[in-house]
């Protein structure tokens, strides 16, 4: 009987024993982890999206820290979803992603990202050819062409400016000095990645060209082949004198100047240059601003330029700047101002001033201008 007690109380046990096996849940084990894709290669300034999955026993669990090594750059980054941010300024050649398990820190699946490194090819400056008077200013964009997205970014230089006040800004924009003496101007767009590498672009400056007629010295404002024939105007004022000498209203046609000019002034030429001077009609337009009448059209030897002909023939309002004994002035158009007893003028610092100064001012500037026959 004892004996079979003892039996019956050893099987109770084991069964004990075998039921608390059975129920007694197992432990996840992480053998490995497998980061997808792997390996990448990917351009600087882009981005990539890792996931990864953790192989093991007991169900592991998925979740991950990520990680990167190798990269120079403190703005390449991963998030903590796998997305990794390439700098556009990242150097390293290879970056390594690290998945960490959270379940087992001493587990972790890896990749590699080979980063695509630019080349630059060349650099093409637009525009490549521009003419542009003195005193004026021209903007300029670079274009860098190249593999693997290369930085836009370049650096700005002139040669063979001749004032130092010609320049050129770091967005590109060249200011060429109202006293600029050089002819041409070479423009020049310099990589920032490869500074070996380099655009240019020709900038021809409009120079004045002179001529001495009459024991003057005259300022070349156009060419007329069909006729032989040269526009010029004095190179500096010739005289200060009212515009007329009643300040009353009036128009060029009736103006004291204008028989100063085609009287007085005319005669003070030789006979054989007299010969040269070509009669011409000038219209006289009214003032494009405010639309005061301009008057009749005049035959004219000698005249004064008209506002539309002094923004015609001059390419920027320096090089409209002219000197009376030395000193920058201010000269009368023969267009109206505001009224018509106001004549419109150049401003010592080449601006228009269309409402004009009294016509009986006797400190007006005088520039005559004539046609001249070859």
């Amino acid at each position: 009987m004892k004996k079979v007690t003892f039996i019956l109380w050893l099987a109770l046990i084991l069964f004990s024993i075998s039921s608390c096996e059975t129920t007694k849940e197992k432990s996840p084990v992480i053998d490995y982890m497998i980061v997808n894709p792997n390996p990448i290669t990917i351009n600087r300034g882009s981005y990539q999206d890792f996931s990864v999955i953790v192989h093991g026993t007991n169900n592991p669990p998925q979740t991950v820290t990520w990680s990167i090594s190798g990269h120079s750059s403190s703005s390449t980054s991963i998030n903590s979803s796998g997305r990794l941010s390439v700098a556009s300024g990242e150097t390293a050649n290879t970056i390594t992603v690290v998945a960490t398990s959270t379940y087992d820190t001493g587990k972790m699946g890896v990749a590699t990202a080979t980063i695509l490194q630019p080349s630059v090819e060349n650099v093409v400056v637009s525009p490549n050819s521009v003419t542009i008077g003195r005193g004026q200013t021209q903007d300029f964009a670079a274009t860098v062409n190249g593999s693997n997205n290369p930085p836009q970014t370049v650096t700005w230089s002139i040669t063979g400016n001749s004032s130092s006040s010609t320049t050129i800004s770091s967005s590109g924009r060249l200011s060429v000095a109202s006293g600029e003496t050089a002819h041409t101007i070479t423009v020049m767009a310099t990589s920032t990645f490869d500074t070996g590498k380099m655009g240019t672009a020709t900038v021809i400056i409009i120079q004045p060209e002179y001529t001495t007629f009459g024991g003057i010295v005259w300022q070349i404002l156009c060419r007329d082949t069909l006729n032989n024939r040269i526009l010029i105007i004095t190179r500096d004022i010739m005289e200060q004198r009212s515009y007329h000498t009643s300040g009353t209203a009036i128009t060029w046609e009736n103006s004291s100047l204008r028989d100063y000019l085609n009287g007085t002034f005319y005669d003070t030429f030789s006979v054989a240059d007299r010969a040269r001077i070509y009669e011409v009609t000038n219209e006289n337009p009214n003032n494009p601003t405010y639309g005061t009448s301009g008057g009749n059209p005049t035959q004219d030897r000698i005249f004064l330029l008209s506002i539309a002909e002094a923004q015609q023939y001059f390419h920027s309002n320096a090089d409209r700047v002219a000197t009376f004994n030395g000193s920058a002035s201010w000269w009368w158009l023969r267009s109206p101002g505001i009224y018509n007893f106001l004549a419109s003028d150049v401003d010592l610092d080449g601006y228009f001033f269309m409402i004009g100064f009294y016509v009986n001012h006797t400190s007006g500037g005088v520039r005559p201008a004539l046609w001249l026959n070859l």
